[in-house]
C-alpha cells in the first residue's frame, strides 16, 4: 500500500535481468524483468528480425508467492507396527530458472532439438526461396504470432548453436518465469515396536526401531528440469533458482528407547 516517502519500490532479490520487489501497489514479492508484446488479440507480436518483440525490464511478470499451501498426514497402526506419510503440495506462485535460461541458450535441454512446424530438424540451416518464404526444406524456429502490421509471422530464425532461437538475449525474462505449484510425498516412516514380554527383564519401557524416508517422489510439478523448491532460502532471497543440484532423497534408521 505505501513504502513512504518518495519511495516506491524496494529491491529485494535481483540476478541477471529479473528481480524480486516490494513494490507499492503491488502483491510483496512481485518479480519484474521484460514480457512478451501482444496484440489486441493476444498474440504475440513478432518484430522483423523474426523474434518476439518485448516490454522494458520493469514490467510485473510473476509473483513468489503461492496462492496457497496444504499438506496431509495418514498414520495406521497394527499390533506393534505403524506407517505414517506425509504429502505435501503447493498451489500458485512464481520462480525465475537461471538453469533453464541457460539450458536452453546453449542447447542442453530437449526443447532445443526435434522438427519445426515444416516437419525439419530445427537444428538445420534456414533457408529461404527467391521471394524470401521459406523453403520447404528450412531448418530453425518459428515464432508464432504476428508482424507489427498484423500479418502472420513466416520469418524462421536459427537453432543450430549459441545465438539462436533460445538465446536469452533476444528473449524476455518472462520466459524462465514458471509456475511452482508442486505436490510431494514428503515423508513416509515405518515404525516397529518390540514386545512388552521383550522387556520385561530389562530397563526399558519400549523399544521402537523406525525407517524413515524424506523427499521420496515429487508426484506433480510444472517445472521441467528442476524442483520447484530449490530457490528456497531463508529471508528475502525467494523466488529465483540458479545453479540448483537435484534433489536428493534421504534415508534414515531411528531407534527410541523410553526408560
Amino acid at each position: 500500500v505505501s513504502l513512504g516517502d518518495d519511495i516506491d519500490n524496494i529491491l529485494l532479490f535481483s540476478a541477471w535481468d529479473v528481480s524480486v520487489n516490494a513494490t507499492e501497489g503491488e502483491a510483496y514479492g512481485a518479480i519484474k524483468g521484460s514480457d512478451f508484446i501482444f496484440d489486441d488479440n493476444g498474440n504475440h507480436v513478432i518484430g522483423s528480425h523474426g523474434y518476439p518483440l518485448t516490454t522494458d525490464k520493469d514490467t510485473v511478470i510473476g509473483n513468489i508467492n503461492p496462492d496457497w499451501n496444504m499438506g496431509f498426514s495418514n498414520s495406521f497402526s497394527y499390533k506393534g507396527f505403524s506407517v505414517s506419510a506425509l504429502i505435501d503440495m503447493q498451489v500458485g506462485g512464481d520462480i525465475y530458472s537461471v538453469n533453464t535460461k541457460y539450458g536452453m541458450a546453449t542447447g542442453l535441454y530437449e526443447e532445443t532439438v526435434g522438427d519445426n512446424a515444416m516437419g525439419n530438424p530445427l537444428r538445420d540451416p534456414v533457408t529461404v526461396n527467391e521471394d524470401g518464404t521459406p523453403a520447404a526444406d528450412t531448418g530453425g524456429y518459428l515464432f508464432e504470432g504476428v508482424t507489427e502490421d498484423g500479418e502472420t509471422n513466416n520469418k524462421y530464425v536459427r537453432g543450430s548453436h549459441w545465438g539462436g532461437w533460445t538465446y536469452y538475449n533476444y528473449l524476455p525474462t518472462a520466459t524462465y518465469v514458471l509456475d511452482a505449484s508442486y505436490v510431494k510425498l514428503r515423508e513416509v516412516a515405518i515404525s516397529y515396536s518390540l514386545p512388552k514380554s521383550m522387556l520385561t527383564k530389562t530397563p526399558l519401557d519400549n523399544v521402537a526401531l523406525s525407517l524413515v524416508g524424506r523427499n521420496l517422489w515429487i508426484i506433480h510439478k510444472n517445472t521441467n528440469h528442476f524442483d520447484p523448491e530449490a530457490a528456497l532460502s531463508s529471508g528475502n532471497n525467494q523466488g529465483i533458482e540458479s545453479g540448483s543440484y537435484p534433489t536428493a532423497r534421504t534415508m534414515g534408521f531411528n531407534v527410541k528407547l523410553t526408560f
